[in-house]
């Protein structure tokens, strides 16, 4: 089976401050660096996964990586989410939800390989995507 893939620019506003006002500084840079790994690395894995004929379980090594990364980043959501104006919180929960999604969804797959699986992963990855583009632009201070 053939797959046709369509790239689309995706543009994230350049943002060098935000408004937020906790109390862990380094939970920000922590939170964005770490989900955005998880994006790339999942997005990258997913896109690989779909190119074979026949799924197969991601190796420990890689799963491993993923789970260690995601850990980091899941230990930053309580200070950053005390940090953002409530206005912003249902953003910043569609996209701690979407990560988690993600990130299940490998497990899952890890289980049960099948291309469904690695689909609801990319799938969650570009809702954490469009749930940070739009939290950027509202959230940066200038």
């Amino acid at each position: 089976q053939k797959l046709d893939v369509f790239v689309k620019p995706f543009v994230v506003p350049a943002v060098s401050k935000l408004r937020w006002n906790g109390e862990q500084a380094d939970a920000v840079d922590t939170y964005f660096a770490r989900a955005n790994e998880l994006v790339r690395m999942i997005g990258g894995v997913t896109a690989f996964r779909l190119n074979e004929e026949t799924p197969a379980p991601l190796e420990d090594s890689t799963m491993q990586s993923i789970r260690s990364v995601h850990r980091t980043w899941s230990g930053s959501v309580t200070a950053v989410t005390e940090g953002f104006p409530e206005e912003r919180q249902a953003l910043l929960q569609k996209m701690n939800t979407a990560l988690n999604a993600a990130v299940m969804s490998l497990e899952e797959y890890n289980k049960n390989p099948s291309a469904a699986l690695l689909w609801q992963a990319q799938t969650a990855v570009m809702e954490y995507a469009f749930a940070e583009r739009q939290l950027l632009g509202a959230a940066a201070a200038g």
